[in-house]
């Protein structure tokens, strides 16, 4: 994985995938916790 994000760092867009990826994975976390929490009702 860190080979990949370091790729992803070289290309143009690189700071604008990373954001992305950084912000893919946030929203996943968030989501899990949702989900972790409701389900529980």
């Amino acid at each position: 994985m860190d080979a990949t994000l370091r790729s992803f760092a070289q290309t143009p867009a690189g700071p604008w995938l990373l954001v992305a990826v950084a912000i893919g994975l946030i929203l996943f976390g968030v989501f899990s916790f949702a989900s972790a929490r409701w389900r529980r009702l």
